[in-house]
């Protein structure tokens, strides 16, 4: 429960970075900053690409992504698609298919947890709280020492 409550912790908000979308501004946390934490949680894990998404015309518009890793001796694997954002792009298949996968990575970071609070939008943010009680109720109660003599 320990890795499951670190990878659900909030980021600090010198982590959150925020990019301009045609709904107003959005928070989100970059990929490597992701990765890190994950890294740092977790240890090693794997990733692929299950599947490229093409427009009509051949450009890359998305994928989807798969991260397997063990968290508190449990395997997951969680799936996550990713965007390209090709909107008034002039990117090549190669710089898509990174954009996508980069989204995709998130996203499926996202399902075990981790950056989870950047979804809530106006809810609240309750998993940490949560996963941190159980956590604590987990602990070993001290003994209590009763005065002799």
């Amino acid at each position: 429960m320990k890795q499951k409550l670190a990878l659900a912790k909030v980021f600090p908000k010198d982590f959150i970075k925020q990019i301009k979308k045609a709904h107003g501004e959005e928070d989100y946390v970059p990929f490597g900053t992701i990765a890190q934490r994950l890294l740092e949680v977790c240890g090693n894990y794997d990733w692929s690409i299950k599947e490229i998404i093409y427009e009509p015309n051949g450009q890359v518009s998305g994928c989807i992504g798969e991260l397997q890793v063990v968290v508190d001796d449990q395997t997951y694997a969680v799936q996550g698609s990713g965007s390209a954002n090709t909107i008034n792009t002039k990117d090549n298949n190669g710089d898509l298919l990174k954009k996508a996968e980069s989204d995709a990575f998130k996203r499926c970071a996202r399902n075990l947890g981790l950056g989870l609070h950047l979804w809530t939008g106006d809810n609240p943010y309750w998993l940490e709280k949560v996963l941190q009680a159980q956590v604590d109720s987990d602990k070993p109660k001290p003994i209590e020492q009763k005065p002799t003599g």
